[in-house]
């Protein structure tokens, strides 16, 4: 086009004739305007006034001669054809691309999207037109204990509060649940909010989400619980659908413990259901919101109250008002809560609440033929789901049925069960009855606390009872101040006598004025003895809290995909008690003429809980606790047979069939420097340790802010910002080491990243010993690492089932101990170096024997660094990872 134009301004001539020559007509062929479409909109943008795209506003030809409007048209009728041509060109390639490759475009466009909303949501509150009114300010203070709250993200909302994740001054996460003023004016409100700190903070359990302290400003009054890392089973279930029967049973152990233990207490949760059961950072069951608790006042009391989740209630608190209900609604929550975790819904899910009820009632629901269930989970669920209270199982009954030990009980839930189903097809039936005593020994151990599991009798403590009936009355009058029912709430409970009334408080307790009724007693519920107890079970992280739950809830679909959460509008809890107390009303009249043609269907359930007890009455013995051996004896025995069926079979014969999950935090360098200091290491996720000469460690977290110091079994967490006085000489140490590994040592590969969320229980490795061909780590996350000095790295599980080999190029293999025992490679090259792996797989187990012999590592990593003391004296530190280390 620019030589057209050169030629059109040194003889007009020229320029007739290439007006033709561009267009790809014939030059006889004469271009009419009447022949073509007059130029569009966007053509005259073009041509006029559109800066550097107008052909006739280049500096370069401003001075050249007009030229004929048609050359000017036909120009820009061309520029277009291009255009479209270009287009054209791009939808022929976009059709040509694979099926499968814009299909994963498409998911990894919506993931993204999906993510991004995510994140935006993180801190938005669900109501945008109440947030300024609502929203907490961003650092809550606690202006009696000067204690202060830095707001993160919003987690859940309920009837009347909100919960959100903070961070105290010590830099612990913890959840707080807020409740604004303006929402417990009346009477009503004031009584619950009172009975629900009252009793939330007396219970103490591993596994019951802890209460540490309630507060006021003037706008919101404030609870700081526990937090959890991994939500809660509502949210697990969304993810999964449904989960293993491996993991309902460890589940279900940890739930049962808690509900012996709020029975222990005279306490009713009436409300448990997978949204308030939370997950802490080890998987671990924590039971959460109170709200709807309620406290037996004397043995055989019953409570009236139509309250909970409509796929949870039981049909006494429905149907039988009159007799009223106590801790067997729980029971027959936990048997909802298993059906659920096994099949993916609960039992009696429907669209209609009132459809809910009629089956409740009539106690229709089903196992679908499509979800495999065992039917020893059948016969327990269906033994618990027995519309009369008094034939259910106990507690106890429960927890010795058969189910418990007819397949695999694992001893913790990795936090891949996150996403995926957990494999346990490794555990075998000894192993399972040890897991199982264990946990159960746990979840029924002493409670975290000294304070007794009773609330103290008024006999024993004079007039507080009437001291404390006197504050209740005046705290929850209408226009009181919150602060006099806070104090109130945060004194001990005191009950009345055994044998006389109590006071109208204890009655008030989420009861809400609703009167109490004498019943018979149920066997072993109300006077259940106390079991004898060995220990406290572990601290762990805190569970996050989810949605607060009011009086009635709104319909539930734990069966379907979530939808975006929407807030309560007001009066909405009104409506739906209002909803329930119509739909108990139609649904009791027709109890008198209800017919009994569905009862040959039903199976008899007091058969099946008394055949279910018996049966497992014989499996008691098994759930005492086997001597405590050596952590790695099962990894040295697993090795041991596995080899042994290679060598003479050529292959291995152990189950196999678990998945693959190759380790996620290893040691990928590390520097001695024992002549002076101790021994450093990078892990595959960021973490920098150093293991000094004193035996204590000291670990950096991946994001350079938090450490942990470890001197024997005590383990202490800290921000850099903040470090104890004592350790300033290793944090410059341990900086130094940091420096000179990140700058010398590392690398970044498939198998390293950082874990910048992370700021506790950092990996770090416990012992080391060195060989004449190997070093080998012991990690706290129970790993075994053997790093020989030809640069291969073998990675070793905590039973030795999964088996990882870095080579000498820095590649991950990972394969389970049996599939590494099979023949491995076409060619002669590949079958030679895999036989080098089942070579240094052979080294390890008989290294595990020594050290066995010789009384384990300690004792030989001792020996063997006494006779190489004099090797490192006066020497520069050694850098094992040479050439190019690994590191992460």
């Amino acid at each position: 086009m620019g030589t057209d134009f050169l030629r059109a301004r040194t003889s007009p001539l020229l320029a007739t004739s290439t007006n033709t020559t561009n267009t790809g007509l014939h030059p006889s062929v004469p271009f009419p305007n009447e022949r073509y479409q007059p130029a569009s909109p966007m053509m005259k943008k073009r041509e006029y006034g559109n800066g550097r795209d107008d052909l006739y506003h280049d500096a370069h030809l401003r001075d050249a001669p007009k030229r004929d409007p048609r050359e000017r048209e036909r120009d820009l009728w061309e520029r277009d054809a291009q255009e479209r041509a270009r287009r054209r060109e791009a939808e022929r390639r976009e059709a040509e691309k694979p099926e499968e490759k814009r299909e994963a475009e498409k998911r990894e466009a919506e993931a993204k999207a999906k993510a991004d909303e995510a994140r935006a949501a993180r801190d938005k509150d669900p109501d945008p037109k109440k947030r300024e009114h609502t929203r907490p300010p961003s650092v809550i203070v606690d202006r009696e204990k000067g204690a202060s709250y830095h707001r993160i993200g919003f987690l859940g909302e309920g009837g009347f509060a909100r919960v959100y994740e903070v961070v105290d001054d010590g830099h612990d996460h913890k959840a707080v649940k807020v409740v604004n003023k303006s929402n417990i004016k009346t009477k009503r409100n004031k009584t619950k909010l009172w009975a629900e700190i009252k009793l939330h903070q007396m219970l103490k359990h591993p596994n019951i989400v802890r209460f540490d302290e309630c507060f006021e400003d003037s706008e919101n009054v404030y609870m700081i619980l526990e937090l959890c890392d991994h939500g809660s089973l509502m949210d697990l279930l969304r993810r999964r659908k449904r989960y293993t029967e491996a993991e309902a049973r460890f589940y279900l152990v940890q739930l049962i413990g808690a509900c012996q233990y709020m029975q222990d207490t005279n306490v009713i949760h009436r409300d448990l259901k997978l949204g308030n059961l939370f997950l802490d950072r080890n998987m671990n069951v924590k039971v959460g919101d109170f709200g709807l608790a309620a406290l037996i006042e004397n043995p055989g009391d019953r409570k009236k109250t139509i309250c909970g989740t409509p796929n949870y209630i039981a049909p006494e608190v429905l149907f039988d008002t009159a007799n009223g209900h106590s801790f067997e609604v729980d029971v027959w929550s936990v048997g909802v809560i298993l059906y659920t975790l096994l099949i993916g819904k609960p039992p009696f899910q429907t669209k209609e609440v009132k459809a809910i009820y009629r089956r409740i009632r009539e106690n229709r629901y089903e196992f679908p033929d499509d979800k495999e269930i065992s039917a020893s989970a059948q016969n327990l669920i269906m033994s618990i789901l027995n519309t009369d209270p008094q034939e259910r199982p106990t507690l106890d009954e429960i927890l010795q049925h058969q189910w418990f030990l007819d397949g695999p009980f694992p001893s913790h839930i990795p936090v891949s069960s996150n996403d995926s189903a957990p494999d346990f097809s490794h555990i075998t039936a000894s192993q399972s009855r040890r897991n199982l005593a264990n946990v159960h020994r746990r979840a029924t151990g002493e409670p975290e606390s000294t304070t007794p599991p009773h609330p103290p009798r008024a006999d024993a403590l004079g007039p507080s009872i009437l001291a404390q009936e006197r504050d209740f009355k005046a705290a929850v009058q209408p226009g009181s101040p919150i602060s006099a029912l806070l104090n109130s709430a945060r004194q001990p409970l005191v009950q009345a006598p055994v044998g006389t009334r109590n006071s109208t408080l204890l009655r008030k307790l989420t009861e809400a004025g609703a009167a109490s009724t004498h019943s018979p007693k149920r066997r072993g519920a109300a006077a259940r003895v106390p079991p004898a107890v060995s220990g406290p079970g572990p601290s762990s992280r805190p569970p996050a809290m989810d949605n607060v739950a009011e009086d009635v809830e709104e319909e539930e679909d734990e069966g379907a995909d979530p939808g975006p959460g929407t807030p309560r509008r007001p009066g909405r809890d009104r409506e739906l008690a209002q909803q329930k107390a119509r739909i108990v009303s139609e649904m009791a009249k027709l109890r008198v003429a209800e017919s009994d043609k569905d009862s040959d269907k039903e199976v008899p359930r007091k058969a099946l809980g008394e055949a279910a007890s018996h049966q497992a009455s014989s499996s008691l013995p098994v759930l005492k606790p086997p001597p405590r051996g050596n952590a790695y004896d099962r990894l040295e025995h697993n090795l041991t047979e596995a080899l042994a069926a290679y060598k003479t079979s050529g292959g291995c014969r152990i189950p196999d069939g678990m998945n693959v999950e190759p380790p996620k935090v290893f040691v990928v360098s590390w520097l001695d420097y024992c002549a002076k200091y101790g021994m450093g290491f990078t892990m595959s996720d960021g973490t920098v340790s150093v293991h000094f000469n004193d035996s204590s460690s000291l670990a950096l977290a991946p994001a350079k802010k938090h450490a942990e110091y470890i001197e024997g079994r005590r383990r202490d967490s800290f921000a850099l910002s903040s470090a104890p006085e004592g350790l300033t000489n290793k944090i410059f140490l341990l900086h130094k080491f940091e420096g000179y590994m990140l700058s010398r040592l590392c690398g970044t590969y498939e198998y390293t990243w950082e874990d910048s969320q992370r700021k506790r229980d950092l990996v770090y490795v416990e012992k080391y010993l060195r060989t004449k061909n190997v070093i080998l780590f012991r990690l706290s996350n129970g790993i075994l690492q053997f790093n020989f000095y030809d640069h291969t790295k073998l990675i070793l599980s905590s039973d030795g089932l999964v088996v990882t080999i870095i080579d000498k190029n820095y590649a991950r293999h990972c394969w389970t101990l049996a599939s590494i025992l099979q023949p491995q490679g076409d060619g002669d090259r590949e079958r030679a170096k895999h036989e080098r792996y089942i070579t240094k797989l052979e080294y390890a187990r008989s290294l595990l024997a020594r050290m066995r012999a010789h009384g384990g590592m300690g004792a030989t990593a001792a020996h063997a660094q006494e006779r190489e003391r004099g090797e490192r004296e006066h020497k520069a530190p050694r850098e094992r990872e040479v050439r190019q280390p690994i590191r992460g």
